[in-house]
């Protein structure tokens, strides 16, 4: 019998928690379920994870070729997706989460033709194929049922002897919602929403919509997370700062990168790491010019010599 240390240092503790749309798909195996689970629990706040298929196959106790299979069968069914990418001299894979690189791709302005071909309606795990909301938070409540909740036990097992209530019936309108325009103010969706909130909510899907597939579906989701109301940022000045940073980054660890000393951007932040410390970058959620100025600085406060100034032009 191993001691409660050594229970304790195990990996068997961690819960992982499985999209019920995933579960349910007779198309994915239990096998590829499995893999998908292992992959989620390394993913970083953008959505990715960096897992080789051979590290896969020695943690699932199975040979990379399995591996292979399973990931293909979770890319075809609208799961995951692979992006290989140029770092310097060499190639790299991220695995995606697929709504959280259909974000990544809106964010910078690019269009992959091999991620399209898995986009499918029913697969994807988030319900919209090319917006989810801002990353997205990643806590997770404990699954309560009557096994494990004495409230829950307790109220399931009171009988009440008194007639039921008649339920009062909502009235039926005297329209049809489809028949009215997407911002039409008798909408469900748009219920106790001022004209200026409508206006706003008007100007944000007019600038996503060439993205959208389903725009009942993408409104009612908007306005339930009120994605509008955080909008303070043009998409322009979002894809001029992340190209910005992007082009530094890929000159700079061309030449003088190493272990200790790089450049990382992602959709949503950029790491600068000068002799193993982080230094302090700025954000990407802000206009173009001031950005573009606050990176400079940033550099030139950090990597004062001329190769590397010269890289800001």
């Amino acid at each position: 019998m191993g001691s409660i240390q050594d229970s304790h240092n195990n990996d068997n503790h961690f819960v992982l928690f499985c999209p019920s749309k995933l579960a349910e798909d007779e198309k994915i195996s239990d096998g590829a379920i499995r893999t998908y689970l292992l992959i989620s629990n390394f993913l970083n706040r953008d959505g990715y994870a960096f897992c080789s298929n051979e590290w896969l196959a020695e943690r699932r106790k199975t040979t990379v070729r399995e591996i292979q299979r399973q990931l293909e069968e979770l890319e075809k069914g609208g799961y995951l997706y692979r992006e290989i990418y140029s770092k310097g001299f060499h190639k790299q894979r991220r695995i995606w989460e697929a709504g959280a690189y259909a974000k990544y791709l809106l964010g910078i302005g690019k269009e992959d033709e091999e991620f399209k071909k898995c986009l499918r309606d029913d697969h994807m795990v988030t319900s919209d194929t090319t917006t989810r909301s801002p990353p997205i938070t990643t806590t997770r409540s404990p699954i309560i049922n009557k096994y494990n909740s004495k409230e829950e036990a307790t109220s399931s097992a009171a009988v009440s002897l008194s007639p039921p209530k008649e339920e009062k019936k909502a009235p039926t309108p005297s329209f049809s919602e489809e028949e009215l325009s997407l911002f039409d103010p008798r909408r469900s969706y748009l219920k106790g929403k001022s004209a200026d909130e409508i206006r706003r909510i008007k100007i944000y899907y007019e600038k996503k919509k060439h993205t959208i597939s389903n725009p009942t579906g993408w409104l009612i989701k908007c306005i339930e997370g009120q994605w509008y109301a955080s909008d303070t940022l043009s998409d322009a000045d979002l894809q001029k700062n992340f190209k910005y940073a992007r082009d530094f980054e890929e000159k700079f660890n061309k030449d003088h990168s190493c272990a200790y000393t790089y450049v990382d951007v992602s959709a949503s932040q950029i790491v600068i790491v000068k002799a193993g410390e982080e230094i302090h970058a700025p954000v990407l959620e802000m206009n173009h010019e001031r950005f573009k100025a606050q990176f400079k600085e940033t550099i030139k406060e950090n990597f004062n010599y001329e190769k590397v100034l010269a890289l800001l032009a």
